[in-house]
């Protein structure tokens, strides 16, 4: 509160740096900027660094770093507007950078008085046709930006604002516009005494959350820092020593870094290791002595990793495993000599040998890079270097198909020879943000390559002494269990399926503003009614998706109603409500009374002839709303359903889109249905409202939308499907979310079905083997008392199971042509659904018969 009076006052000028919202867990700082499949996810350290320069200057800086916070763009806004910093600082990256672009432009639209200056690798190499392109960006600082932005942030508190080009000109290191024109001033020299900068672990203490950033290399929790900038090897690829830090190595005092060491152990004791990300820390055999050295002369215990190079040797390796050394990160990058010299690499398969042996010997640690695709590789050579990865059999491997980024001398070898097909930066990832390839070379194209590096993975990986000794250091060290799981359960998926697979992301789109609303029709065709509670992060997407339909937008309108929230689901969706694009209610007294009770107060509120229902959590494809209503052409139409639809990959998530599918074969194209269910449904408004709406009993979003369909279908009216009608949505991950909410559908629709008992015998949702197999189970739960006095019963109980994973044989068969591995995995699945299934009719039965 005091620090917004004192800038209230003027006495404080107030700095936004931002690390932009995109996907959530986008690795922007790493040197290949993506989502990772192992989930690793960098500090944004030089943001840091430039943070604690300017808050040792006396400057206010909100710091967020918004892939690793899950913050939205939206949130990002909100704060800007509230909090008016005078200079924003946003950090890039090359596969980003469409997207950052349209952060700044929509952040200098909510604080239009201040400087946008851009930093990173990616405007650092290309300042001008960045500034080009992005008119409402005011600054490029280039390289390395702590005191360029510093200089920067000084002029703008001097002159009040944006400065005077007379000023922005003496500032070394920044590109800046003029009006039409734009101005490079000289290079900064780069930093020599880096012992002067600020500690970045206090900026990560006081703005970030430490458990947030994840390293497969490293234990977890893990603090990143460094020794070192700049880096005296020329290999032709590596982005940071061309665009940001040099090939000169500058280093900081041993004393300076032990004392940040010794901070960190002491002030962040979850802490478990260190990595220390120098471009190569090993790069002087003899500050690596001293370093390991002082270490042990401390006293200091502590875990930790580091980038190096294969030359290094076994003395200098024993002497950092006994200063606590745990991995070392090393680019062996290729089997074959041509593609380490066409990289400059500099050392060979050889080399690279000797110092697995060596580094086996000294008990280190080793992660292996390996990259595929350079000119002249074929078939023969990728098989060169996965054998060497197979022969030197590091403790983990990395496969990359060659990426090359402006700044570095791989791009302009690449561009010169018209080997990278697109233009796109954006298409540098892939739409789950996950690595693309953008290069081809003589023999493979993009595709290829990934198909190559997926291979080269499995067979690292899936190799079965590989996998013995992985499960054997999981059992005896907890802190490796942790990692190797943290790491595993993103890494397998990807590792399985291949780099396709991913989730689409929740927050991930650079989005446009919000369209103009047309002035909408008297008579409007349909009123979307969304009922919301703490949707926060989810609703500002369906709202994206309804305004993005293919239906003229004055003939439809969306209604939001809050069912209470206690989050900021309003804040989120005001800019809407402003815009006129979205109505907002609130249940009387800010109550949370249900999503029965919202979406009734939502149809008596409506203008529309027709009203659609669909939840805060889904995303409507953009045909959603006009085959709704192509159902109700047909005058004897009273309600339509649409369907779900996902990307999701992970195995419960693929059965429970597989249990609608075979729901939906139920369904004739335009026949008559038992359910509407209210992720997508439609009914006429008068129709709707005559029912009386859905009943407001039920507490949850569970069965008021059955119990409401088959209170139409008793008073004869019609109910059909209408499969074009999509929304997108997140079904449960894992297999314990999935059984929970079967055990509660099943515990609501006992209530459903007391009241409709034809409906548990026969309706046209539910298949006869989901009946036969919720029934089976029931038996097998009724017989579970008995066990106490006849064990034998437990073979009976067998025989059920037995015959409830039979009966998904034939399902299996069907889902086997589009899904084998699924079908592997249903019998199982099935099993564990008429288990949650028969245990929630139990509970519901015994709880309904306890109330009377």
């Amino acid at each position: 509160m005091a620090s917004q009076l004192l800038r209230q006052a003027g006495s404080i000028m107030h700095i936004l740096v931002l690390n932009p919202p995109y996907f959530p867990k986008f690795s922007r700082p790493q040197r290949s900027p993506a989502v990772t499949k192992s989930g690793t996810l960098y500090y944004p350290i030089w943001l840091a660094y430039a943070v604690g320069v300017l808050e040792e200057a006396g400057f206010d800086v909100t710091f967020q770093d918004a892939p690793a916070a899950g913050l939205s763009l939206d949130a990002v806004l909100d704060r800007a507007r509230l909090e008016q910093p005078m200079l924003m600082v946003l950090d890039t990256s090359t596969p980003s950078i469409a997207n950052d672009l349209e952060v700044a432009r929509q952040l200098k639209e909510a604080v239009p008085r201040a400087t946008v200056v851009l930093v990173g690798v990616h405007v650092s190499a290309l300042p001008e046709e960045t500034l080009r392109q992005a008119p409402w960006v005011d600054a490029v600082a280039r390289r390395e930006y702590e005191l360029t932005v510093l200089d920067l942030a000084r002029a703008v508190r001097q002159a009040g604002g944006r400065p005077p080009a007379a000023v922005l000109e003496g500032i070394p290191g920044l590109t800046f516009r003029e009006g039409e024109a734009l101005h490079a001033n000289a290079d900064r020299p780069f930093i020599e005494d880096l012992d002067s900068l600020p500690r970045v672990s206090r900026v990560y203490r006081r703005h970030l959350r430490l458990e947030d950033y994840f390293n497969p290399n490293a234990l977890h929790p893990m603090v990143t820092l460094t020794t070192s900038r700049g880096c005296p090897f020329r290999c032709s690829f590596c982005v940071y020593p061309q665009t940001l830090t040099g090939h000169v190595v500058r280093t900081r005092s041993i004393h300076s870094v032990l004392d940040e060491v010794e901070e960190v152990l002491r002030e962040c004791p979850q802490v478990r290791s260190i990595f220390f990300e120098d471009d190569t820390l090993t790069a002087s055999r003899s500050r690596s002595l001293e370093f390991a050295q002082a270490i042990q002369e401390r006293g200091l215990r502590f875990t930790w990793s580091a980038n190096a190079r294969m030359d290094l040797d076994l003395d200098t390796m024993r002497a950092l495993k006994a200063a606590g050394c745990r991995m070392l990160c090393v680019g062996f990058e290729s089997g074959v000599p041509a593609t380490l010299a066409c990289m400059r690499k500099g050392l060979g398969a050889d080399r690279a040998k000797r110092f697995m042996a060596d580094a086996r010997a000294a008990g280190l640690r080793i992660h292996g890079c390996f990259i595929i695709g350079f000119p002249g590789e074929d078939r023969a050579a990728v098989e060169q270097t996965i054998r060497l990865a197979l022969d030197l059999n590091p403790d983990t491997a990395q496969f990359y198909p060659v990426m090359v980024y402006p700044g570095t001398q791989a791009y302009a070898m690449y561009q010169e020879k018209g080997w990278i097909t697109t233009a796109d930066f954006s298409a540098w990832l892939t739409p789950q943000g996950l690595h693309n390839c953008v290069t081809r070379n003589e023999h493979f194209g993009p595709e290829a390559l990934v198909a190559l590096c997926d291979q080269a993975r499995r067979r690292f990986y899936f190799r079965p002494g590989f996998l013995l000794r992985k499960a054997l250091e999981a059992l005896r060290d907890p802190d490796e269990r942790h990692r190797t799981f943290k790491a595993g359960r993103v890494f397998l998926k990807h590792l399985l399926l291949g780099s396709n697979a991913g989730v689409p992301p929740t927050c991930a789109e650079a989005l446009p503003a919000l369209p103009a609303l047309e002035v909408q029709e008297p008579d409007l065709a349909a009123s979307v009614v969304i009922p919301a509670y703490n949707a926060a992060q989810t609703l500002p997407h369906t709202l994206r998706s309804l305004v993005r339909q293919n239906l003229a937008r004055k003939k439809y309108e969306i209604i939001v109603v809050d069912d209470g929230s206690t989050d900021d689901t309003a804040a989120r969706c005001q800019p809407w409500v402003d815009s006129g694009a979205v109505r907002w209610l609130q249940q009387p007294n800010h109550r949370n009374l249900g999503p029965a009770a919202a979406r009734n107060l939502g149809a008596q509120h409506a203008r529309g002839a027709v009203v659609v229902f669909t939840d805060a959590d889904c995303r409507p494809e953009p045909e959603f709303l006009a085959a709704l209503l192509r159902a109700f052409e047909d005058s004897a139409v009273d309600g339509a359903q649409g369907a779900y639809r996902t990307l999701q990959r992970q195995l419960p998530a693929r059965f429970a889109q597989a249990e609608f599918e075979s729901r939906y074969a139920l369904h004739e194209e335009g026949g008559p249905v038992d359910l509407v269910a209210t992720y997508a449904a439609a009914f006429r408004r008068d129709v709707f409202l005559e029912a009386g709406g859905f009943d407001t009993s039920y507490p949850t979003a569970n069965n008021e939308d059955t119990e409401f369909s088959y209170r139409l279908l008793a008073a004869g009216k019609r109910l059909v499907f209408a499969p074009r009608a999509v929304v997108r949505h997140l079904h449960p991950a894992t297999l314990g979310r999935y059984c929970r909410t079967k055990f509660w559908r099943a515990y609501w629709r006992v209530k459903v079905y007391r009241r409709y008992p034809g409906k548990a015998v026969s309706d046209r949702y539910t298949s006869r083997a989901v009946k036969f197999q919720t029934l089976a189970a029931m038996l097998g739960w009724g017989l579970v008392p008995a066990v106490l006095v006849w064990p034998g019963v437990l073979w009976f109980q067998g025989a059920l199971a037995a015959g409830i994973a039979a009966s998904a044989l034939p399902w299996a068969v069907r889902v086997a042509r589009q899904d084998a591995q699924l079908a592997l995995a249903l019998p199982g699945f099935v099993l564990a659904r008429a288990a949650a299934l028969g245990a929630g009719t139990w509970w519901g039965l015994v709880a309904g018969w306890l109330r009377r």
